[in-house]
């Protein structure tokens, strides 16, 4: 498992979703010990989650894409 995409439609939906997300990745990290969660908000209910070997073991660090400007 590379990354989980998700997309929600309300802030209730996207917290239910992200802690699910989460806990699938902490379970993963957990088999080698080496790396974090890393949450990446895209857009309005938009989050990428993936394991990262920049965020420590046993951290989630959360970061907004900013989009570019015009």
């Amino acid at each position: 498992m590379s990354a989980i995409h998700v997309l929600a439609r309300n802030s209730w939906n996207a917290q239910d979703e992200l802690n699910l997300a989460e806990e699938r990745l902490r379970a993963q990290a957990m088999q080698d010990r080496r790396q974090g969660i890393l949450i990446t908000k895209i857009g309005a209910g938009h989050y990428v989650l993936a394991l990262s070997e920049h965020v420590p073991f046993g951290v989630t660090r959360e970061e907004t894409v900013k989009p570019p400007l015009p």
